[in-house]
């Protein structure tokens, strides 16, 4: 009976140890999912206010790069411009070096003219 009794405490103690893992196991796969909403919501809360200033600085950031991609357009037509004008430049300059040697001409001709009266 001694015997019986060892076994009976010893069945016992097993079945309890069984029964106590189950529980936890039980336990732990009931909670899993409520402790794996809590992770994503604190990483959720840790992330967002870094995600929204990076996007702020994104947004800045592109309006900043339209303004420069405006300008530069502007700049480059400019300068096209400024291309085009050149040859108006120089047909001016031209038009300047014959009236002013004309000038010369008339002036001369003007002074011989008096040294001859």
């Amino acid at each position: 009976m001694a015997k019986r009794l060892t076994r009976d405490r010893e069945l016992e103690e097993k079945s309890r140890r069984c029964c106590d893992g189950i529980n936890k196991t039980i336990h732990l796969i009931a909670n899993e999912p409520s402790m794996g909403l809590y992770r994503i919501q604190q990483h959720i809360h840790k992330a967002l206010p870094k995600c929204v200033e990076c996007q702020r600085s994104v947004s800045s950031d592109s309006a900043r790069l339209k303004t420069l991609a405006f300008d530069v357009t502007e700049a480059t037509s400019v300068l096209q411009s400024i291309e085009k004008t050149q040859e108006t430049f120089n047909s001016i300059e031209s038009t300047l070096r014959k009236a002013v040697t004309s000038a010369a001409m008339i002036n001369m001709n003007h002074k011989l003219i008096t040294k001859q009266s």
